[in-house]
């Protein structure tokens, strides 16, 4: 997954990049009043976000920092990643069509192709049903 990252902050020049981590672990976003972090403390914290300081060795399947106060997470993109993976269990275990729904994030296994109109959904919390997908 890392590597998948970096591939996907490679291809947005930075914009996408997971050491964000390092930044957005100052922020209690369960808080109810959540506190903006001291200039200070988010001035450091910038210093150490890239992408660049993830060094991946492939011989010991090992992965470094190059700097101690950088630190990764996967949120932006586990979920997804996750999901991913689950399709492709269903899929390996004979499901040929569903929908998983990682927290927000579906991912769409596809059966064969019949000629008619699909939809899928999932329920909302009043138990109606929230269409996601259309397709010919």
């Amino acid at each position: 997954m890392i590597r998948r990252a970096l591939k996907v902050s490679e291809l947005t020049h930075g914009a996408f990049d997971i050491t964000f981590a390092t930044v957005g672990r100052l922020w209690d976003f369960k808080n109810r009043a959540p506190v903006l972090p001291a200039s200070d403390r988010l001035d450091a914290a910038m210093d150490a976000v890239g992408f660049g300081y993830i060094v991946l060795n492939d011989a010991d399947r090992s992965v470094y920092l190059a700097r101690p106060d950088t630190r990764i997470g996967f949120g932006a993109i586990g979920k997804g990643y996750a999901a991913n993976r689950a399709v492709a269990a269903l899929k390996d275990n004979g499901i040929a069509s569903g929908v998983v729904n990682a927290g927000g994030v579906c991912s769409r296994s596809a059966g064969e192709r019949t000629g008619s109109r699909e939809s899928s959904g999932w329920p909302t919390h009043d138990n109606r049903t929230a269409p996601w997908l259309v397709s010919d």
